[in-house]
């Protein structure tokens, strides 16, 4: 069955690491490159195998700023350019040469594009689980650079970490230099120096570096990974390219909401620690907003969500191997409202918000919801002002616990105090409690501040209807 990509807001690149290292003999250009985004893009979380994938014209055209007439033949001679460039993925199980399609074909009558992925590249790219490195494709819209993209997802895959050490020699093999630039000097110039300029301006990291020498000569380079989520000309990518962002939805969003929404890893402060896990899972694997995947995640249990997720993927994933295309999240949303999963009672009989909102007490659901988004709101709200206030308090904790009474206890605090600063577990306990009292951080941070912060507001109080909103927007509790 045809595979039919339709447009959405945030495009997603994801490659087995393998094979974002592969040794390449010959380098893609520009287009090559962002072509090749584009259509591993088209690949879905869900997808158990290839397909023949398909997108429009219009898209084509769009993407690289073409017209009508050209098209059709643009597109067969960067498919034709990207067939013609292998590489060797190599790892411990296997190593082959092939190259990223197998097929490209304009259907004249349609006016659409398919394509069809080399077989053995499935396994770094169908139902990645671990190993993998994943941006947004809006990363790659203004790059001109053809290296500027292999670096940048060479980098990118090290992001957590934060740096990465690269011999010449492999950089070389990974950049399909070949023996272009043999002299250092030139490789710096030529390549890593307008790399480094772009990834820095048009991507979500910033990257530098510095020379490693092995005696006189140049042997590696260290390079420093640093995450930059407020990239401009992200932001003005997201509005210009309507397939990769200039939805309705997302113009009307508030400035706040539009920077959450290009910060795919950013976390809402109120989501508390132990629901950060299912709030990504139902923004990233099941592409709820995530308003509502906020509110799915503190409404319902864990094991309730979890259960109800994985009969969605099952079923999405039989329908379509019978050939029937599956809304994921229309269906995972209609699982978890209507429990699909079952009437398991230890499952189902969760929190008290879901037996508040099952009574019709749509006030207690709320208040429970709130009461629940704000205790971990403080807590982040504590921890930040602990960071940036702390150090400030040092000598007045020292002396508040050299003061007390019952010295047998606070004596040890203050010596481990003195000796390793606020970042001893005990000493942080005793300080966190300390300072929530005499700065009076429960004021500071108590519900009505947090509930004015972050924009919520309860409609019709007293009535069973109240409603909860944000910053405009109902959130169904």
């Amino acid at each position: 069955m045809n595979k039919v990509v339709k447009s959405r807001k945030d495009r997603y690149v994801a490659k087995g690491n393998d094979l974002v290292e592969a040794k390449r003999s010959m380098h893609l250009t520009t287009r090559e490159r962002k072509l090749v985004a584009y259509m591993v893009s088209c690949i879905s979380p869900y997808d158990d195998d290839f397909k023949e994938y398909r997108f429009p014209i219009e898209e084509f055209i769009q993407f690289f700023s073409i017209t009508d007439k050209n098209a059709a033949k643009e597109y067969e001679r960067i498919a034709h350019g990207i067939m013609s460039k292998p590489f060797t993925v190599e790892n411990d199980v296997e190593r082959f040469t092939a190259t990223w399609l197998s097929e490209a074909k304009y259907h004249k009558k349609q006016k659409i594009f398919t394509f069809r992925f080399t077989p053995s590249l499935k396994r770094y790219l169908i139902q990645l689980k671990k190993f993998y490195t994943r941006y947004k494709m809006i990363n790659l819209i203004h790059m001109e650079n053809c290296y500027s993209e292999s670096l940048y997802e060479l980098l990118k895959q090290y992001e957590t970490i934060g740096k990465r050490n690269v011999s010449i020699e492999k950089l070389r093999i990974m950049l399909g230099l070949e023996r272009k630039y043999p002299l250092y000097s030139n490789l710096r110039v030529k390549v890593l120096e307008p790399a480094v300029e772009e990834i820095n301006k048009f991507s979500d990291i910033t990257i530098s570096y510095q020379e490693a020498k092995e005696g006189r000569k140049i042997s590696s380079l260290n390079f420093e990974i640093k995450p930059d989520p407020n990239n401009e000309f992200i932001k003005e990518g997201l509005k210009k390219y309507n397939y990769l962002g200039s939805s309705e939805d997302f113009s009307n969003q508030s400035s706040d909401d539009k920077e959450q929404s290009l910060n795919q890893n950013s976390l809402p402060d109120e989501i508390p620690d132990e629901l950060k896990g299912i709030f990504q899972r139902l923004v990233e694997e099941f592409q709820f907003e995530r308003e509502e995947a906020h509110v799915l995640a503190v409404k319902y249990d864990v094991s309730y969500l979890e259960a109800n997720l994985k009969l969605t993927l099952e079923r999405v994933l039989k329908n379509r191997k019978r050939g029937i295309n599956t809304d994921i999240s229309r269906y995972a949303r209609a699982a978890i409202m209507r429990n699909y999963a079952g009437d398991n009672e230890e499952i189902s009989a969760a929190t008290p918000a879901e037996v508040a909102s099952a009574q019709g007490d749509r006030r207690r659901a709320i208040e429970n919801f709130v009461e629940r988004a704000h205790q971990a709101w403080y807590k982040k709200a504590v921890e930040k002002f602990i960071q940036a206030e702390g150090p400030t308090h040092f000598k007045g904790f020292s002396k508040y616990l050299m003061t007390q009474p019952e010295q047998a206890l606070y004596a040890p605090v203050n010596e481990l105090l003195l000796t390793n600063g606020l970042n001893h577990p005990q000493v942080k306990a005793y300080f966190q409690s300390w300072i929530v009292e005499s700065e009076r951080l429960k004021d500071r941070f108590s519900k009505a501040i947090f509930m004015t912060e972050q924009g919520y507001s309860i409609e019709n109080e007293g009535d069973i209807k109240a409603r909860l909103m944000r910053r405009g927007r109902l959130m169904d509790v």
